[in-house]
């Protein structure tokens, strides 16, 4: 198709899936010439779309060396890959496989197929950013505790994105349940001290929450008189 310049010594024209010729003649009020013909081959089209791209959905923000990739497209001689705002392309530019070091927003993972007839649609992956919880509310419990009381509970409300917790306790207390969860059963010693608690997921912890608790043992009864 002759998409313009009919009539002067140019055209531009969108080629098709087949071959022919181009040709031309020159004219005036005597009359024609005879025209000057060019065979024209096709060589090919822009390739498809890429088939699904590979790699994982759930990421921590600025983890290294995530890997995606794609099967080879018939016809393909290049691959564009773009990621994320923020996001890095370690290496694998113009393959089917690119490593990446993520950012903090999430997006969309791209690429395209290209060759020297143009480029296909982007196929994408949507990826989403995981971070570290958040540091855990404020722990409930007894904060004056007699030395050897057993049974007492401390707790924290769920952290959103938490697959575990970490509590800790003054050096001769003990927790008899509940270590990972959001509740604990302890015994209290006779030192005072801190109980903490951090939140954990597969990016990392939280900063801990802490409370200050104080132990008293029993004074000896006087002797009589």
């Amino acid at each position: 198709v002759i998409t313009g310049a009919q009539g002067t010594t140019s055209i531009t024209v969108t080629a098709s899936s087949s071959p022919g010729t181009i040709s031309v003649i020159a004219e005036n009020g005597c009359g024609f010439s005879t025209a000057s013909i060019l065979p024209v081959a096709v060589t090919g089209s822009a390739p498809p779309v890429p088939l699904a791209i590979k790699g994982i959905t759930q990421v921590c923000a600025n983890q290294n060396e995530i890997e995606y990739s794609i099967g080879a497209v018939n016809g393909a001689t290049t691959y564009t890959w773009t990621v994320p705002a923020g996001w890095n392309i370690i290496s694998g530019q113009g393959t089917t496989t690119v490593k990446v070091k993520t950012g903090t927003i999430s997006g969309s993972v791209k690429v395209a197929a290209g060759n020297g007839c143009g480029a296909s649609t982007a196929q994408a992956l949507a990826v989403a950013i995981t971070n570290a919880p958040e540091q855990p509310l404020a722990i409930s419990g007894i904060l004056n505790q007699c030395a050897g009381t057993t049974g007492s509970l401390y707790k924290i409300a769920a952290v959103p994105g938490t697959t575990a917790y970490t509590w800790t306790v003054p050096a001769d207390w003990q927790i008899r349940a509940g270590q990972c969860t959001t509740t604990i059963t302890v015994t209290a010693g006779k030192a005072s001290g801190d109980i903490s608690v951090t939140a954990t997921n597969d990016c990392g912890s939280s900063k801990a929450s802490t409370v200050a608790v104080t132990s008293a043992t029993t004074p000896s009864p006087t002797p009589g008189r």
